[in-house]
């Protein structure tokens, strides 16, 4: 459960005051608190997770793609579905090509300090992160977004699992898009 997980989670920075850890091992645990708040029963733990999400830019410890993949999944639980957009579009350094609004998180940019950098100066994005901001395109009625998303994991040549395809038939399908599908 979360209280346990937390409780661990304490004792570690107690026992890491003065001492010297691996930035990695930093953010193994921080994954560690975020994929229990993204797994954690069925209501959302979304204000612990990101609590914990902006102390990690404020210790500049590095995120991953677990990291943000955790993370989305805690909006995703919240039905924050435009929060999932932004953090994908933070995985990829700011620098997409969809020009949407953003709100949620407040974060600098200029603060993060992430790991798994690609050439974009972002974070290295996967089949479930795809998947994730495909299906919250289809609950922003934002059915051409979720094409191009679809679009950029064939381009970054990432082997789709039938979960990115059944995003994009749902999302398609939510927007009443049917003659796509």
């Amino acid at each position: 459960n979360l209280e346990g997980v937390e409780e661990v989670f304490r004792d570690f920075e107690r026992a890491a005051a003065g001492a010297s850890f691996s930035s990695s091992g930093d953010t193994v645990a921080y994954n560690l608190l975020l994929t229990t708040c993204a797994r954690s029963g069925k209501h959302s733990h979304y204000h612990t997770a990101s609590s914990y999400f902006q102390i990690m830019t404020q210790a500049k410890v590095p995120r991953d793609t677990t990291t943000f993949n955790a993370m989305m999944r805690v909006c995703e639980k919240d039905g924050r579905w435009g929060e999932v957009r932004q953090l994908a579009q933070k995985m990829q350094g700011g620098n997409t090509h969809l020009k949407q609004e953003t709100a949620g998180l407040h974060e600098k940019d200029n603060e993060e300090n992430d790991s798994q950098t690609p050439a974009n100066g972002g974070i290295l994005m996967d089949s479930l992160s795809f998947t994730r901001v495909i299906t919250a395109c289809g609950h922003l009625n934002a059915p051409d977004e979720a094409l191009e998303w679809f679009y950029q994991l064939r381009e970054q040549r990432i082997e789709p699992s039938r979960k990115p395809y059944n995003a994009l038939l749902g999302t398609l399908e939510r927007c009443g898009r049917h003659q796509d599908s």
